[in-house]
């Protein structure tokens, strides 16, 4: 693990390179005799996992699929928070954060990437499995039959464009509904029994489900009393307790080339939900957070907090 600006240095170097993840599943295919031509059609798009001109092209692909729908995006949003708004006035009790927030938010934007293309939800937040390094060939092969049988039922000149739509959404998926939980999750830890409206909410999130990435040493070096040889990955944390909170706030959607591509919807979020959070005459009370671990996400099972009327004292 590298921690710091040592971790941000190589994050943005070219000395480093992504790591590959369509070859490691074209690497699987031949050593199982599996088909996973969908998985890997899919791999060879995502920015995260591209380097040079690859990395420049896809990431140029994403980057019109998503402004397309960017006006869209953010219609849906307003009209999912105008229903939440209704829904936590009314709602004394707890609150399952990732059900109820973190999943309408993140279907807002799904709906509206994915436009008149219709594509199975389900499988577009089980896609991100495929990155999970101790997921089962049984598990992968099954996830490659779902997305294949899902491009087979559109024309062949759709299916680049739905793999792009698909690539924009695999890439958010988590890190926006998991992040979205686990920052109110600690903001109410660190404001127990407070008024909503009296808190004094992050500009940004408070949390974040995506805490590192992984880099690709080109040549041997020495990095800090790290020996990297050419060839091994090297664990860069991006999101970390021990940083300040300046620091996870300017690093959270990374930067450079490979800065995020969703940041500007991300933002838009966080900024309309804590302002509707903040307007909500309620006591937050956490209790109970549940998190699994698995790579590259640290997930969230379960996020309840407890609203409460104020009490009115006379």
């Amino acid at each position: 693990m590298i921690y710091g600006d040592d971790a941000r240095g190589i994050i943005s170097s070219r000395e480093f390179q992504t790591f590959d993840m369509a070859q490691k599943y074209r690497d699987l295919s031949e050593r199982t005799e599996l088909n996973f031509d969908a998985v890997i059609a899919l791999m060879d798009r995502l920015p995260i996992f591209l380097n040079g001109e690859n990395h420049k092209k896809n990431r140029k692909e994403m980057a019109k699929v998503y402004s397309a729908s960017r006006p869209n995006q953010e219609k849906n949003v307003d009209a999912v928070l105008k229903e939440m708004r209704c829904m936590l006035e009314q709602l004394e009790g707890e609150l399952d954060i990732i059900q109820e927030i973190g999943k309408p938010l993140w279907e807002a934007v799904n709906s509206a990437i994915m436009g008149n293309t219709i594509i199975d939800s389900g499988l577009i937040l089980d896609l991100p499995d495929l990155f999970y390094p101790n997921f089962s060939i049984r598990r992968r092969k099954a996830l490659n039959d779902r997305l294949m049988a899902e491009l087979n039922k559109i024309s062949p000149l759709a299916k680049e464009e739905t793999l792009n739509k698909i690539s924009v959404l695999v890439l958010g998926a988590r890190p926006l509904m998991h992040s979205i939980a686990l920052s109110i999750y600690k903001i109410a830890t660190k404001n127990i029994g407070q008024n909503l409206t009296s808190i004094k909410f992050s500009r940004s999130y408070a949390d974040s489900s995506l805490r590192y990435v992984d880099r690709i040493a080109t040549e041997d070096m020495t990095i800090n009393s790290n020996c990297l040889k050419s060839g091994s990955r090297t664990r860069c944390v991006s999101f970390d307790e021990s940083y300040s909170e300046q620091d996870n706030t300017k690093y959270i959607f990374g930067s450079g080339r490979h800065l995020c591509l969703g940041r500007p919807i991300a933002d838009y979020i966080w900024k309309k939900l804590i302002a509707l959070l903040s307007d909500i005459d309620k006591i937050v009370v956490p209790v109970t957070l549940t998190l699994a671990q698995q790579e590259p996400f640290l997930m969230v099972d379960k996020s309840l907090i407890e609203l409460k009327k104020p009490v009115v004292k006379n």
